[in-house]
């Protein structure tokens, strides 16, 4: 069975024949009539438009600015030693994220959120595909929920962040949304 987040999440389920990934409202249609393989064992969906803000500081600040990235959904997703990314909840605006944040002097914030797409990979073989994408341990013992990480699928550079047991955010470019999708499509045709 086709795993159906969109009721519980707000996210928009990836299935076979049908034009996927529809445009939030305001936002660009990335992803416009791109139709992707189905597998029973592993749902793929573009998660709801949400801020994300790289918060900058001296590599020294790097504490700071791991507090200040707790504070949008509590996962610090960290991009290199004084950078990490928050992310805020579907709906709110930036602004409301930064004041959330409440980012010491010392940081800098700027909003990503136009430049980034999200999507959520989730189903016990989902580690399978990320297994054929990137050369990344993701196995549980090692890369629990909460963890992330930057990585390469394939040439596409993603942040790589385990949601739960079975589920993973991917964050990529909003340039390379087609690409990302594409190839997860051509895994998960191979996955049943």
């Amino acid at each position: 069975m086709f795993i159906d987040t969109s009721s519980k999440s707000g996210a928009r389920p990836v299935r076979a024949d049908q034009p996927v990934l529809a445009a939030n409202a305001g936002s660009p249609d990335l992803l416009a009539g791109l139709t992707v393989s189905a597998c029973e064992q592993v749902a793929l969906t573009q998660l709801p438009d949400a801020p994300v803000c790289l918060i900058s500081g001296p590599v020294a600040s790097s504490a700071v600015v791991r507090k200040a990235a707790k504070a949008g959904d509590g996962v610090v997703r960290a991009v290199q030693p004084g950078q990490a990314l928050a992310v805020g909840a579907a709906g709110e605006s930036f602004s409301a994220l930064v004041e959330r944040l409440g980012a010491p002097a010392q940081v800098s914030l700027c909003d990503l959120s136009d430049a980034r797409i999200r999507l959520s990979l989730s189903g016990p073989r989902a580690e399978d595909v990320i297994a054929t994408q990137s050369g990344m341990d993701t196995g549980l013992s090692v890369f629990k929920p909460g963890s992330s990480a930057p990585t390469l699928f394939g040439h596409v550079p993603v942040q790589l962040t385990r949601t739960g047991d079975d589920s993973f955010e991917i964050m990529a470019f909003s340039t390379y949304a087609r690409d990302l999708a594409e190839s997860l499509s051509r895994t998960l045709g191979l996955i049943d």
